[in-house]
């Protein structure tokens, strides 16, 4: 507690002591003339493996499909590693599954054991599904969260107890996603590429209701309070 997340500190300037570890640590890369680069992660809340990267191509999808079948090309700029070296190498984010589901340490695990074993960077990519330009859902500061069978007074905005169960999966527009006070859709800022708020052609309320305007994915929802509130509550990708 107190330190930056060191996944947002991997752009200029780099300050304070988690910016000079990001830097030092892409100095080190750099010297290291890498082939490519898998940065293993786990998810907060239970998920299905998934790779996600900034720059897609044949590389890419080969990297992911040692761990997993799908992966997510991303415009959103965080400050995280993959943006840092996507110009160096091919460079791949693996969100291995749930922090406390062992079954994730063993997708890690098998995945790098993988990779250990290729010759080279096979292109093929394996079957590989790729979604692209996913939307980062925020809840606006001052907000308030809860978590819950059902709406919560006094809470700005109230998420199922396992909202994590929803990860990777596809809501439609009939799903409950949760519950809004009477601010609405005023506490949520859905974040695209150019930073712009996208909340009100995503969400939609029915009696206080949350639900999608489209069928959509949601990935990366997380039951951890501390982290949606400093971090985010998850990310949706409207399904064309």
């Amino acid at each position: 507690r107190g330190w930056r997340d060191l996944n947002r500190c991997f752009r200029a300037p780099f300050e304070g002591p988690e910016g000079r570890i990001a830097e030092g640590f892409l100095r080190e890369c750099r010297s290291a003339n890498s082939e490519a680069l898998i940065d293993v992660h786990n998810t907060s809340g239970r998920s299905p493996a998934y790779g996600v990267t900034t720059r897609g191509g044949r590389p890419q999808e080969f990297l992911t499909s040692l761990f997993s079948d799908h992966l997510v090309v991303t415009d959103l700029q965080l400050g995280a590693l993959m943006e840092a070296t996507e110009n160096g190498w091919p460079t791949v984010t693996i969100e291995c599954g749930g922090a406390h589901n062992h079954l994730s340490h063993e997708v890690a695990y098998q995945g790098l054991a993988r990779y250990a074993a290729a010759e080279s960077l096979d292109l093929s990519s394996r079957g590989v599904i790729v979604v692209r330009h996913p939307l980062r859902v925020e809840i606006r500061p001052g907000a308030t969260i809860a978590y819950g069978a059902e709406r919560c007074n006094g809470a700005d905005l109230c998420l199922p107890i396992d909202v994590d169960l929803f990860n990777f999966g596809i809501l439609t527009s009939q799903d409950s996603l949760g519950w809004v006070g009477p601010k609405g859709l005023d506490v949520l800022f859905t974040k695209d590429a150019r930073g712009c708020d996208r909340s009100r052609e995503i969400f939609s309320v029915h009696e206080q209701t949350l639900r999608l305007v489209q069928p959509s994915r949601i990935m990366m929802a997380t039951t951890r309070q501390d982290i949606a509130q400093s971090d985010c509550l998850f990310y949706v990708l409207p399904v064309e």
